[in-house]
């Protein structure tokens, strides 16, 4: 709670608007746009969930290191696309990303049904990780109109890792039910 408190702290004054300097972005607007794409983005969600459940199927450390890479990695695509260092067109960024979320879409349903191997699981996780930079990039060239590049990337971190951590805490929820069943 003290940490929810922290950053309310920190953001809430500049939604006041008691000082001069309206025309510039604002941090807070950054976070909140970039805090609310991922969750009404339909590719965003399968994307974000699909390395969720891939990574709840994981043992150990990459059970974290897979989400937390994955978001590492869509921050430097994300800033380098921001300063114009990137090597591929929108074009080739999209398409990527939609070879990303088929992908995704068969490891998650593959890894479900056939094939249940942990080797799988690392190579599917790690797998659909390495397209996190395309899914940065696209949206460091397309931040919105008035919103803060900082803020943006900040408030969609928080809501990417968010769903994210939720995916692979529910999956674990249902594995333990299924095991108390089964017991």
């Amino acid at each position: 709670m003290k940490y929810v408190m922290t950053i309310l702290a920190l953001l809430l004054p500049s939604l006041a608007l008691a000082h001069g300097g309206h025309e510039q972005a604002l941090l807070s607007v950054g976070v909140a746009q970039g805090f609310l794409h991922p969750l009404l983005g339909i590719d965003h969600l399968i994307a974000l969930l699909a390395v969720g459940v891939l990574a709840a199927r994981l043992e150990g450390k990459q059970k974290w290191m897979v989400p937390l890479s994955f978001m590492a990695l869509m921050l430097a695509g994300f800033f380098a696309a921001h300063a114009g260092m990137h090597l591929v067109s929108a074009g080739t960024i999209e398409m990527l990303i939609t070879v990303s979320l088929v992908a995704a879409a068969v490891f998650v349903v593959l890894g479900q049904t056939m094939l249940k191997s942990g080797v799988f699981h690392k190579v599917a996780a790690w797998g659909i990780t390495g397209f996190a930079a395309a899914h940065g990039m696209a949206h460091g060239l397309e931040i919105p109109a008035g919103a803060d590049a900082q803020g943006f990337a900040m408030g969609f971190a928080m809501a990417c890792l968010s769903i994210m951590a939720g995916a692979i805490y529910l999956l674990s929820i249902i594995d333990k039910r299924k095991a108390l069943k089964a017991a």
